[in-house]
């Protein structure tokens, strides 16, 4: 005589899958979830080592304009502002901005300058003063961390190669622009711009932070008769 076998009416377990893993209990899907996180983990991980550092810069809310007395009589434009590097990579991957230029754009002429110096900017009553307290150097931002520096800039003479074409001259002294013809430039236009570029060091990329200020009379006013003048630098995209 055939013994039966209870016949068992229940409901047949609900499954699905994930990442093609099919999961049948609830501790399955809990040990499931445990890996689909770690994954996600993982992967985020890879992400921030492969994108690494992620250097800032950030032009100066305030920009100084200032006239130079050379010792050897010459007398040169130079700027100065408060810059800001951020760097939104990880903790560890850190960035060395190796120095930072400027470009300063007045209608169709353009006068490079190179950071000079850190320092503080103080004034008392008219007189505008500058305190160097190093001279400009390559400094770290740390992953997730910021660095701020007064910088001022200054012209250098330019490395004048031989031309092949004769089209093409090339100043060395272009870039040291007086206080007078300084003058002359700013009267016909509305705005003075500047490109401020930081150059990272072991990376071929560029960092590059833009501001423009308004050129008002009493801008040309206060520089004609100060020797200086402090506007406010709006950031440009």
């Amino acid at each position: 005589m055939s013994k039966k076998h209870p016949v068992d009416n229940s409901p047949p377990e609900k499954w699905f899958t994930i990442l093609g893993l099919i999961i049948v209990r609830r501790t399955d899907l809990l040990a499931a979830t445990a890996f689909v996180i770690s994954l996600s983990t993982l992967s985020y991980q890879l992400w921030q080592f492969a994108k690494g550092s992620n250097p800032i810069i950030y032009p100066p809310d305030t920009l100084y304009v200032f006239f130079d007395r050379y010792p050897n009589g010459v007398t040169a434009t130079r700027i100065a502002g408060q810059l800001s590097f951020t760097n939104s990579g990880e903790a560890g991957h850190n960035a060395v901005l190796q120095d930072v230029s400027a470009t300063i754009k007045l209608g169709e002429r353009t006068i490079e300058e190179y950071w000079l110096s850190f320092g503080t900017v103080t004034r008392r009553d008219t007189e505008f003063t500058l305190e160097v307290k190093e001279a400009a150097h390559p400094f770290v931002v740390d992953g997730g961390g910021a660095v701020s520096h007064m910088v001022t800039f200054s012209p250098r003479v330019r490395d004048c190669v031989p031309q092949v074409s004769t089209t093409v001259t090339c100043q060395q002294g272009a870039d040291f622009v007086t206080d007078i013809d300084f003058l002359k430039l700013l009267a016909p236009q509305k705005t003075l711009n500047v490109t401020f570029t930081g150059r990272v060091l072991g990376s071929s990329r560029t960092l590059k932070g833009n501001c423009s200020t308004s050129i008002t009379d009493d801008f040309m006013q206060t520089l004609a008769k100060n020797d200086w003048y402090a506007a406010r630098c709006v950031a440009a995209p």
